[in-house]
């Protein structure tokens, strides 16, 4: 598998998870092209774009969230985009030709992932990044580095601590360059920007749901809001992470948002259930794939295998603790180390320091 994930689903009937017919038989109502502009949790209504109004018993928030733009000159033209949903998907496909040349603002993993689809589609692929090395901030240093060895010696070309500050366009409006903090500028026919995100919660403002200063809105472990009847879940919950003592965070990854809505919807119908679940996810690079499991912030990393082959298990320890794994090469150690903090286990300093494999050796299967 030599594509990212972004070539995946570019097919919308096979993209969807559930279609119009699972809806009608299970008489679940959807209103398309319609907006929720805001909630009163005194009346329990939700008013519409459209004007209308729906009551509600129980109400469950998932608007999520959406990609950000930088704020600068150029940056609303057509042929700079975002990476969100299908729809931004297929434009970006449709895009491609062999003689244009694409600049990716940013080094998340949807923009090397955007990076990776487009290498051998276009004339070059130009990663501007604000920090030294990719996922430096999730994975470490070290690891970062080698994946953008990898990227290089593919083909990707990458500037570093830098970042657009303007888009020039034709008199047509389509994307002919991109400028640069340093005073650089390059060719672009394409601009793709991969620089976060904001939340879709604006029109909960006033309606008495605490919302925290990011937009997310915090949950307990039930995914109740301060309000007994309002739930959330997905990108915008600022909810209690189990595997990590029931600290809070929001976290932007679809397996769990997808979990929180069973969640909700079982304590929405009155069968108490806690949260337990442990964040993980994954991705492809050039064939190479990345997984990574827990949460929390490290002081320091422990490694085993050869980082610089891409073929490890990161260990991420904050005091000691093994707050989270990454491997590259080395399945199935992270979804082992998920499996050990799904049994209300941790993984110590001590646990890994000589061996760092050998717990796997005793984990309860």
């Amino acid at each position: 598998q030599g594509e990212s994930q972004q070539s995946h689903g570019l097919r919308n009937r096979e993209a969807q998870f559930r279609d119009d017919k699972f809806y009608k038989e299970y008489d679940i109502d959807v209103l398309k092209g319609t907006e929720a502009t805001g909630v009163n949790t005194s009346t329990n209504t939700v008013t519409l774009s459209n004007g209308n109004t729906l009551q509600y018993d129980k109400l469950f928030i998932a608007t999520g969230c959406k990609a950000r733009k930088l704020n600068i000159p150029g940056a609303d033209l057509k042929n700079v985009i975002v990476l969100r949903d299908y729809e931004h998907a297929v434009y970006t496909s449709s895009q491609l030709e062999e003689d244009k040349e694409v600049v990716v603002q940013g080094s998340s993993f949807i923009a090397l992932e955007a990076a990776n689809y487009c290498l051998n589609k276009v004339k070059k692929v130009t990663v501007v990044q604000r920090d030294t090395v990719p996922f430096r901030a999730t994975l470490g240093e070290d690891v970062g580095a080698a994946f953008m060895k990898l990227f290089k010696d593919k083909g990707v070309h990458f500037i570093s601590k830098n970042s657009l500050t303007k888009i020039t366009s034709d008199d047509n409006g389509n994307v002919v360059s991109v400028e640069l903090q340093d005073g650089a500028t390059l060719k672009a026919d394409l601009v793709i920007m991969g620089v976060g995100s904001t939340y879709y919660t604006d029109f909960l403002k006033n309606s008495g749901i605490d919302m925290r200063e990011d937009g997310t809105i915090e949950t307990n472990e039930y995914l109740q809001t301060n309000i007994p009847n309002v739930y959330v879940g997905g990108d915008m919950a600022y909810a209690p992470v189990w595997s990590h003592d029931n600290k809070k965070a929001a976290i932007g990854h679809y397996p769990l948002a997808h979990y929180h809505g069973k969640i909700a919807a079982l304590n929405m119908l009155g069968k108490r259930k806690a949260m337990d679940a442990v964040p993980y996810f994954w991705t492809m690079l050039f064939g190479k794939g990345v997984r990574y499991a827990g949460h929390g912030n490290y002081d320091d990393i422990i490694y085993a295998g050869n980082v610089d082959e891409l073929k490890f298990v990161a260990f991420y320890l904050k005091d000691d603790e093994v707050v989270s794994a990454s491997s590259c090469g080395m399945d199935p150690v992270v979804s082992q180390f998920a499996e050990l903090l799904a049994q209300g286990k941790k993984l110590f300093r001590d646990d890994i320091k000589s061996d760092p494999l050998g717990w796997t050796k005793k984990l309860i299967a």
